[in-house]
């Protein structure tokens, strides 16, 4: 095999693999797109769901129904919530919220643009 011929393959599986991601990504995007839509039916409805990720700012609850992501701001915590970096925890004088806990949340807002879904936790709510 000539040396053209061999980057003439490595461009084809270098053009291949780009566009593979991007149909992953416009997938993903998809999706999103018709969970959040169907969200902003869904609002004040109560969701049962499990904590995917913690920040500084707050925690992403996936419902496990519906498999949609939701924020739910530390600001809704009240003020004697704080974010533990090193453990990446919520800690609030009540509980201390842990990935992978489950919890209970209602659909407060929704973003179709931003494809964005607001939530605010039920502390108190059994599961």
């Amino acid at each position: 095999m000539s040396h053209d011929e061999i980057e003439s393959y490595k461009h084809a599986c270098v053009t291949s693999t780009e566009k593979e991601i991007e149909a992953q990504e416009a997938e993903r995007d998809s999706i999103k797109h018709m969970q959040v839509l169907y969200m902003q039916s869904k609002i004040g409805t109560i969701v049962s769901g499990v904590i995917t990720g913690i920040i500084p700012g707050g925690m992403f609850v996936k419902d496990t129904t519906t498999h949609t992501e939701g924020y739910i701001s530390l600001k809704r915590f009240g003020a004697a919530a704080t974010f533990n970096e090193a453990h990446l925890t919520i800690v609030t004088p009540s509980r201390v919220y842990r990935l992978g806990e489950p919890v209970m949340a209602r659909i407060d807002k929704v973003n179709t643009v931003k494809k964005f879904v607001d939530m605010i936790l039920l502390p108190n709510a059994a599961r």
